[in-house]
């Protein structure tokens, strides 16, 4: 849904204002180009406090600082977590939540 608002927003001519995340999407929507490699980042601020990273089909989320790593294709119900076998790629998507959140802008 994050690319929902600036694909729209091309499609009719215009750009989506700069305080909204995404990207215009609609070239991959009509079948024109694949879609660009990236992390995508989502919170949900409630108590527990849960941040999320996704790129590829891994998502790690992080809920209060405990960290599970989930391949979202191979595990689609999320069951298997593969932080304590992917060390490097927990680490990684981490830090990415890390600058993502110094970043982010906030409503």
């Amino acid at each position: 849904m994050i690319d929902v608002h600036p694909t729209f927003a091309a499609i009719a001519g215009t750009k989506a204002p700069a305080n909204v995340d995404g990207a215009d999407m609609s070239a991959v929507w009509q079948g024109r180009s694949k879609s660009p490699e990236r992390t995508v980042f989502w919170e949900w601020p409630e108590n527990p406090r849960q941040l999320a990273a996704m790129r590829g089909d891994y998502k790690l989320l992080d809920i209060n600082g405990a960290r599970y790593l989930y391949n979202v294709d191979a595990d689609p119900g999320e069951r298997r977590n593969l932080a304590p076998e992917m060390p490097e790629l927990t680490k990684r998507l981490a830090a990415d939540i890390d600058v993502w959140l110094k970043t982010a802008v906030t409503p």
